[in-house]
């Protein structure tokens, strides 16, 4: 009679006992990577430190370091490359932040820095995809959601760059770029009326905001408040003269001229 577990015994025996002891004296790499990994949190803690001293050249090393060390590391690629954006080196930027996503595409703050990196080189598209993703990822990224909405404002796609500009503003009321940008689309759009609230709110936070009493003098005019308009133009030439900017104090003062003439009885 055929045992079929007696053949199962002799089989096992047979065939799989010599290799178990190949099996076990299989070298472990896992050691060795762990170690690695150990020294590059090290580099890239490390690096963090000298980044913040202000020391940029051996940061740059010791997050090369931790790339080296641990080529896989998102971390040290995402660092890497925000401090090569924070020094002007765009392309090494672009290498270092494509890489860090390439490891972990859920890295929020890459994503913002490489839409920053495209929209310098001009590509507005690619920018406000990477800026997408930002606030995908990040729900609460203000100064995501505020870049998104200025390369939307560039193509005009006014309706989706208001949309950005009112969760700037209702994630941080105190932000007055976001209130100057939002007053700004909606003059864009015509819709002076709409716009001079915002730019109240952009000069009730910063009193010296020369481009927010500009842009509301300017909505002023537009819905024939005259006298108000020219109040506003008037501290716009004054603290566009204070902060070294004459080319613009000139334009002001030279649009004072125009409503001069259109206040007159």
């Amino acid at each position: 009679m055929f045992h079929l577990h007696k053949f199962c015994a002799v089989f096992l025996s047979f065939y799989l006992l010599p290799v178990l002891p190949v099996f076990a004296q299989a070298p472990d790499a896992s050691p060795y990577l762990t170690k690695n990994r150990m020294a590059a949190l090290q580099a890239l803690k490390a690096g963090k430190a000298a980044e913040a001293a202000g020391d940029f050249d051996k940061a740059g090393t010791l997050y090369e370091k931790a790339i080296r060390l641990h080529p896989n590391f998102d971390k040290a690629y995402f660092h890497a490359g925000r401090l090569r954006f924070s020094l002007g080196d765009h392309d090494a930027a672009l290498h270092y932040l494509l890489k860090a996503i390439s490891f972990n595409p859920n890295l929020s703050e890459a994503h913002y820095i490489l839409g920053r990196v495209y929209e310098n080189s001009g590509n507005a598209p690619v920018a406000i995809s990477h800026y997408r993703e930002s606030v995908k990822l990040n729900p609460e990224f203000i100064e995501a959601h505020l870049y998104l909405g200025v390369q939307l404002d560039v193509l005009g796609r006014m309706k989706e760059a208001i949309a950005e500009y009112k969760e700037v503003v209702r994630l941080n009321p105190d932000a007055e770029g976001g209130w100057y940008n939002l007053g700004r689309a909606y003059s864009r759009l015509g819709k002076y009326a709409q716009a001079v609230e915002p730019f109240q709110k952009a000069v009730a936070i910063n009193a010296e905001y020369a481009k927010a009493h500009l842009g509301l003098g300017l909505a002023f005019e537009a819905l024939r408040d005259y006298r108000r308009a020219a109040l506003h133009i008037d501290r716009a030439r004054g603290f566009f003269q204070s902060q070294n900017q004459p080319k613009r104090a000139e334009m002001a003062a030279e649009h004072l001229k125009t409503l001069k003439a259109k206040d007159r009885p």
